[in-house]
């Protein structure tokens, strides 16, 4: 069968039922409907002048990039993008310095369950409680600063609290727990320390306290030593 061509060829169908248009098409108030799929050309764009567009779909709604890059952008530029990072999935705030929000409705309110601040490397702020599985792990050296009192729990008998120090057994090693004034000095310190006279296979710990007198430095005024003996 051969094409079917109008006035100058702006409109063809071909053989089997495919139809060209050389220019634009202009649909009305009324609802079009597509039985098949919609293709567009290299660097096709959809367009709304005004109002909301809606994808309302009996199924799912899936958004295959072979690019790896979801991009959204208001006016133009570009706030974040989801991506394949070497098959991780990344969420991406593009705009520099520029926080991610994660948002939800708390009994009618909008609040900010978690926001990553971009301009601090990410640091992350926890609207409320924080409920972990596992351990907690710190990997930088900084300090950690509760704008509340600090309690620790545990449900049922055993240790509640442990420090350690991971150095090999060597004479001096310790493990110490210090009291700070505001202008982080030190104003008494408990120290948990490896007797002089120790081993790799036998491990003697002294317990050693120190306070700091007005005008004065940091010294020690007890200790008990491992073997149970005190000294002031």
């Amino acid at each position: 069968m051969a094409n079917i061509s109008n006035i100058n060829g702006f409109f063809t169908i071909n053989s089997d039922g495919n139809s060209t248009f050389a220019g634009s098409i202009a649909v009305g108030t009324g609802n079009s409907s597509i039985a098949g799929d919609l293709y567009f050309g290299a660097n096709a764009d959809i367009f709304k002048s005004s109002g909301n567009l809606t994808l309302d779909v009996a199924g799912n709604i899936i958004l295959d990039a072979d690019g790896g890059f979801v991009a959204i952008k208001d006016g133009g530029t570009e706030i974040g993008n989801f991506g394949n990072s070497s098959s991780d999935f990344a969420i991406t705030a593009s705009v520099q310095d520029k926080d991610i929000l994660f948002k939800g409705n708390d009994n009618g309110s909008v609040i900010t369950a978690l926001q990553l601040d971009m301009s601090n490397g990410g640091s992350a702020t926890f609207r409320d409680d924080i409920d972990f599985g596992g351990k907690i792990t710190q990997t930088g050296t900084g300090a950690n600063t509760f704008a509340g009192d600090v309690g620790i729990k545990k449900a049922g008998a055993g240790t509640l609290l442990y420090l350690q120090n991971t150095a090999s057994v060597i004479t001096g090693t310790r493990a110490e727990i210090a009291f700070y004034n505001s202008d982080t000095s030190t104003v008494a310190n408990i120290r948990a320390a490896v007797d002089t006279s120790a081993t790799a296979d036998n491990v003697g710990t002294d317990l050693a306290f120190f306070t700091r007198a007005i005008g004065g430095s940091l010294t020690q005024k007890m200790v008990i030593k491992g073997g149970g003996n005190v000294g002031i």
